[in-house]
């Protein structure tokens, strides 16, 4: 019997070794490569299509939380295209969107790019919309009719399909218009209302901000980083390690809104005016992960928002990666069966 438990071990390990790491490895919120993603781009740059890294990070995070995704764009021609080093209209130039966005695409069969009007909300558990100035120019006509615009009959109705079908969407950067466009009412975060410069970035896009607000949309002003309200807030206040607590399920560095930097569920400081103070442990009294990450969560409409390159920053791409990490966790939960 000893024996016979011996070699049934070894081949069970034999097979558990020949199988990809999702096989055996828990994600976050579980189901591992049953949640089916559609992913869907506007061309490739960010200045006449999807943003490369917003496009990665969100097939990284989707592949890193186990999830299956297939990617998909319109068929058409691209409003222009722009010279991304001299960031001008390159004159002469026609492109398709699907065949410039097929370049984020890999293999064959499934991997490769698809037609986005051929995207069923039935074969799939949630949608995301990377960012990128293709929202507006491919995907709709924003960016020449501001709040007023129309946009691609395909967009529109997939967003209309997963919405009524309860399913979960989500957006980076600009991609919150569309959705701000399609369903009026819901609320999304497109990081700051107005251009606030500091030493970490800026915010150049707000006018989007205003346009969406006007659409009917609900929005909430968030950093592209985990930001807590400083000490005695009204909204919330930190407690010590005695008190109850409810800690940040990320459980990574971060910066504070005084761009202090502290460590969250452990021990650190706080900016409080012109210096710091100590903190027992920094955890939050009420933390939501909704309110106090990257991504903002419409609980209700199912609708998952994260500023990313709304905030213009030279070096700091990491908040940008982490803030869609959140998101796609965000989607993933929603998508999982409760």
């Amino acid at each position: 019997m000893i024996a016979s438990r011996a070699i049934l071990s070894k081949q069970t390990l034999n097979v558990l070794t020949r199988q990809p790491a999702c096989f055996v490895h828990q994600g976050d919120y579980g189901n591992w490569g049953n949640t089916n993603i559609a992913v869907v781009f506007s061309g490739c740059g960010w200045w006449d299509g999807t943003d490369v890294h917003e496009a990665v990070y969100t097939m990284y995070h989707l592949s890193r939380n186990g999830a299956r995704f297939q990617m998909f764009a319109p068929n058409q021609q691209q409003m222009n295209v722009i010279d991304h080093m001299k960031k001008q209209p390159a004159s002469g130039e026609n492109r398709n969107v699907m065949v410039e966005a097929a370049r984020f695409s890999h293999g064959q069969g499934q991997m490769q790019m698809q037609d986005l009007s051929k995207l069923d909300a039935s074969s799939f558990d949630a949608i995301i919309f990377p960012g990128g100035h293709g929202i507006t120019k491919n995907l709709s006509s924003f960016v020449k009719d501001g709040k007023d615009c129309k946009l691609h009959s395909d967009v529109d109705r997939v967003l209309k399909e997963f919405h009524r079908n309860r399913k979960p969407i989500g957006l980076s950067s600009m991609a919150p218009m569309l959705a701000c466009k399609a369903l009026p009412g819901i609320e999304v975060t497109m990081g700051y209302e107005k251009d606030e410069s500091s030493r970490w970035g800026n915010w150049p896009h707000t006018s989007m901000v205003q346009a969406v607000k006007g659409m009917g949309a609900k929005h909430a002003v968030r950093e592209p980083y985990i930001s807590f309200e400083p000490p005695n807030s009204p909204k919330e206040t930190l407690k010590s390690e005695s008190e109850p607590e409810s800690k940040c399920p990320l459980d990574r560095p971060h910066v504070c809104n005084r761009a202090v930097a502290c460590l969250v569920g452990g021990r650190g400081s706080v900016g409080t005016g012109g210096g710091t103070r100590p903190m027992a442990s920094h955890r939050v009294a009420g933390y939501r992960p909704d309110l106090h990450h990257e991504a903002y969560v419409d609980e209700k409409n199912k609708v998952i928002s994260t500023p990313s390159f709304m905030w213009e920053t030279e070096y700091h791409y990491h908040y940008i990666f982490d803030g869609i990490g959140n998101m796609v966790k965000h989607v993933l939960r929603m998508s999982t069966p409760q």
